[in-house]
């Protein structure tokens, strides 16, 4: 976290870092930077990602498409995300309604690993639909958000997430 702490300080007052560090303890999420050893994106990207729950290491692939998706493209994405989890590649995705959703609940249920790239704060819980994934989180999920914990959701926060689904993948 010292380490966290100095990368930080550079644009931000400790008083905020204080109050980051006791929100991601408050809902078991931590911070990890470019300096980290458990950093889950290339050396090209460079930030801070908070997350909560596991990483999974090795091969990732991002499935991502339409929040008002046809049956087709729910059982498209389902299929893929179970053959990606019968092969040991984690999925990637932004958790939102539809594809997203979809790619993510059959990763799991295939016992496979998944990553949820969210697009507002780790302790903020929205939308309603990622409690599900919540209870299901053991060791096969991870929540990783670029904004701070209790950031909240807004039309802007979306755009900003999506890169981060792209770094996140091989």
């Amino acid at each position: 976290e010292e380490q966290i702490l100095t990368e930080l300080r550079r644009s931000h007052s400790r008083a905020i870092h204080l109050n980051e560090i006791s929100r991601l303890r408050e809902c078991d999420a931590r911070w990890t930077t470019h300096l980290c050893q458990d950093w889950p994106a290339d050396g090209r990207y460079r930030g801070v990602l908070r997350v909560q729950g596991s990483l999974p290491s090795g091969r990732r692939l991002s499935i991502i498409g339409s929040r008002r998706a046809d049956h087709y493209g729910l059982e498209l994405a389902k299929r893929i995300a179970r053959a990606a989890a019968e092969r040991n590649v984690s999925v990637v995705s932004g958790g939102a309604s539809g594809i997203d959703m979809a790619a993510h609940l059959a990763c799991v249920e295939s016992d496979g690993e998944t990553i949820v790239v969210l697009g507002h704060g780790v302790a903020v819980p929205y939308p309603r639909r990622l409690l599900r994934l919540k209870q299901l989180a053991c060791v096969r999920i991870g929540f990783v958000s670029p904004f701070a914990a209790d950031t909240a959701a807004a039309r802007w926060t979306f755009p900003y997430r999506n890169p981060w689904i792209v770094a996140l993948s091989e």
